[in-house]
């Protein structure tokens, strides 16, 4: 389970996400998302 500091991170990602999602959606920047995400998730775990 995830701590409440680490489940606002996530949110906090997801709302960035969530904003900029039409322009993160060009293939290069795509990638650059995924590449960041993974990052994230193992930061977390």
């Amino acid at each position: 389970s995830l701590s409440k500091e680490q489940s606002a991170h996530i949110n906090s990602v997801k709302n960035i996400l969530e904003s900029h999602a039409g322009y993160l959606m060009s293939g290069r920047e795509l990638s650059k998302l995924v590449a960041f995400v993974k990052g994230t998730q193992f930061d977390l775990v």
